[in-house]
C-alpha cells in the first residue's frame, strides 16, 4: 500500500540511513506501478466524464480531479530528485522529509478528489461499473506455487448482486471464491488465484468478473524462471559492481578482485546447469557459498566511512543477495 510505503521512506529518512532511503523508494515506485485501480479507474472515468457529464454541472469536479492527479506526478518527480540529492549527500534529511510528506499530502487530495467525482457520476450512471485488475506481471521461481492477488472495485454505484469469476490459464489455476457477494464503492476486494506453474517460462492467465448487468476482463503474465536464470542476472549485477568499484576510491583494488572472483564462480556454476553437470544439491552448496562471500563483502564495505558510493555498493549487493536467494529457492 502507497501509504505504508510513505511511511517507511519517512522512518528512513527520519534515522538519516541512505541504504533503507533507497530501498524504501523503490519499493515506493513499485507500489505505484501496483496500484493499478489508480490508472484504470481514471481511463475509466475520463470516458464516463467526456460522455455523460457536462462540463456546466460538474461544479469543478473534474477539472480538480485531473489537477490532483498532475499534482501527484509532480511531486513524485520532485520527491525521486529530493532522494538523489540525499544519497549525494546535497540535500539534508528534512528536506528529505519534506518532499515525503508533500507525496502522502498530494495522494490524500487524490482520493478525496476520486471520492467527489464519484459521487458526480453515480449521478448518471444507471448501474455500477465494474474493474478488475492486478499486478500485470507477476515473477515466481520454478518449482514454487503462487498466489496471485485480483481485486475488484465498482465505479459509481454499490454493486450489489453477485459477481462470478472465471479463470482462463495456461498454467493449472484454482481460486479461493469464484463468487464475490457484491461490492460497495471505494471498498475493493481482494481474491486469491493460486498458480502452480510445471515449467520455466512466460504464462498468460484471464480473469473474468460477470456480473448481472456489466463484466470486466484482465490479463496478466506469469513468469516463471528457473535456477540458471537467477544465477545469470546474479552475475550480471556482479559485473556491474565490478565496473562501479572500479570507480570508487578506497580498497577499490581488493573489492574488485573479490568481485570478479564472484562473477566467475557464477559464470561456472550457470555454464553447469545449462550442461546439467552437477547435481541440484552441488549447485545449491556453492550459490550458498557465493551469497556467503556476498555478506562478507557487505560485512567489510560496512564498515568503511559513509560516502555515496559505499551506499551505491551495498545496496547493489543486496540486490544481488536476493537474486542468491531466489536462485536457490528455485528448480533447474
Amino acid at each position: 500500500m502507497i501509504p505504508d510505503e510513505l511511511d517507511a521512506l519517512r522512518t528512513a529518512a527520519e534515522r538519516d540511513d541512505p541504504i533503507a532511503v533507497m530501498v524504501s523508494i523503490e519499493r515506493l515506485d513499485v507500489a505505484f506501478e501496483r496500484d493499478r485501480s489508480g490508472s484504470k479507474r481514471f481511463d475509466t472515468m475520463a470516458v464516463i466524464l467526456d460522455q455523460r457529464i457536462d462540463d456546466s454541472n460538474d461544479d469543478g469536479v473534474r477539472n480538480g480531479y485531473r489537477e490532483a492527479i498532475v499534482e501527484l506526478e509532480q511531486r513524485r518527480i520532485e520527491l525521486d530528485r529530493s532522494t538523489l540529492a540525499y544519497v549525494q549527500d546535497e540535500d539534508s534529511p528534512v528536506t528529505l522529509v519534506e518532499s515525503v510528506d508533500a507525496v502522502d499530502e498530494a495522494h490524500q487530495v487524490c482520493q478525496e478528489r476520486t471520492v467527489a467525482l464519484e459521487t458526480i457520476i453515480s449521478t448518471v450512471l444507471t448501474s455500477p461499473m465494474l474493474i478488475v485488475w492486478s499486478d500485470p506481471v507477476i515473477e515466481t521461481p520454478k518449482g514454487m506455487t503462487v498466489d496471485a492477488e485480483v481485486a475488484l472495485s465498482t465505479i459509481g454505484r454499490p454493486h450489489l448482486d453477485p459477481i462470478d469469476l472465471d479463470v482462463e490459464s495456461e498454467i493449472p489455476a484454482s481460486v479461493a471464491s469464484s463468487t464475490v457477494e457484491g461490492l460497495d464503492v471505494h471498498e475493493p476486494v481482494t481474491v486469491q488465484i493460486e498458480l502452480s506453474p510445471p515449467t520455466a517460462g512466460e504464462f498468460d492467465v484471464f480473469v473474468t468478473a460477470s456480473g448481472e448487468t456489466n463484466a470486466d476482463r484482465l490479463r496478466f503474465t506469469v513468469l516463471v524462471l528457473a535456477k540458471r536464470d537467477y544465477v545469470v542476472r546474479a552475475s550480471r549485477l556482479v559485473a556491474s559492481l565490478e565496473t562501479m568499484l572500479d570507480s570508487t576510491r578506497g580498497r577499490r583494488n581488493g573489492l574488485r578482485n573479490q568481485a570478479r572472483t564472484l562473477r566467475r564462480r557464477l559464470e561456472s556454476i550457470s555454464d553447469d546447469l545449462e550442461k546439467l553437470r552437477r547435481p541440484a544439491r552441488s549447485i545449491d552448496n556453492r550459490l550458498s557459498s557465493v551469497r556467503n562471500s556476498v555478506e562478507a563483502m557487505k560485512r567489510e564495505i560496512s564498515s568503511f566511512e559513509p560516502s555515496v558510493e559505499r551506499q551505491e555498493v551495498l545496496y547493489l549487493l543486496e540486490n544481488i543477495t536476493e537474486e542468491l536467494d531466489s536462485a536457490i529457492e528455485a528448480l533447474s
